[in-house]
């Protein structure tokens, strides 16, 4: 039987971006206070095979199930309230029901902090692009036009919890360009090629678009985390979503629609 097995970096993550709220829209139970902890850590898909919303998928991994995209922090009644099946033996949430419940909460806390541009992301942007072209990939082609709108890509690709996120950072893409502009063409090359070995990294047999993004956002924390420069951050957790929304506009990240 698998194990709730959370890494620091996880759990970081996923207490930092609940506002120390339970994310059931219905309710407003603070988590964690003075004298307790009243949070409950859920499974969107289950650990183990007995539990809700299992994904029996081969590729599916134990360390995947304890990741952050797949987590969901509750108070303990609505944790019990979310996991309880019908008559059916099916479970009453499905897990993109829950998955959008969890982004329409970090969203909800994430407006409510959220604070103007500044020099201390501006610096931490630069550095993980310093970071992205430092590693030696396989080689990607440079950026071109793009030959559609993007609107058209997030379409192609299905996209739904990520479409206000990509709109939210995309207006990030110039400041992105003057940093890469600074960069060697063949440093500017392994950025492209690291962004894009995410994407690959990530990628599942009949996983939604959406799904992908997820993953793509953890290995790339992961990845930073795993460098001494970089300790976690509300900070970090942004600048990693201003990285990935440019590279999904640059196609390298998720399929670029076919003419």
């Amino acid at each position: 039987m698998a194990k709730r097995e959370y890494t620091p970096q996880t759990l970081k993550r996923l207490y930092g971006k609940s506002g120390n709220c339970c994310a059931h829209p219905k309710c407003q139970e603070e988590l964690i206070y003075e004298n307790g902890n009243l949070s409950d850590i859920c499974h969107i898909e289950a650990l183990n095979p007995e539990g809700p919303r299992y994904n029996s998928s081969p590729e599916t991994t134990d360390k995947d199930r304890n990741s952050e995209p797949n987590l969901l922090l509750l108070c303990k009644n609505h944790h019990h309230i979310i996991d309880q099946k019908d008559e059916n033996g099916s479970p009453h949430y499905s897990p993109d029901q829950l998955k959008a419940i969890k982004r329409a909460h970090e969203e909800l806390f994430a407006q409510s902090r959220q604070q103007l541009f500044n020099s201390k992301r501006q610096s931490l942007l630069a550095q993980i692009v310093r970071s992205l072209s430092s590693f030696r990939h396989q080689s990607a082609t440079l950026k071109s036009p793009l030959s559609f709108k993007i609107e058209t890509k997030l379409n192609f690709n299905q996209v739904d919890r990520y479409y206000g996120l990509i709109e939210k950072y995309a207006p990030y893409s110039p400041l992105l360009d003057l940093l890469y502009n600074k960069l060697e063409p063949a440093q500017f090359e392994d950025v492209l090629s690291g962004i894009n070995n995410l994407y690959i990294l990530s990628k599942r047999r009949n996983q939604s678009a959406d799904d992908t993004l997820d993953r793509v956002q953890d290995v790339f924390l992961e990845r930073l985390g795993a460098e001494a420069i970089f300790e976690y951050s509300e900070e970090l957790e942004i600048c990693s979503l201003i990285v990935i929304v440019d590279g999904f506009m640059r196609c390298k990240i998720l399929e670029e629609p076919k003419p």
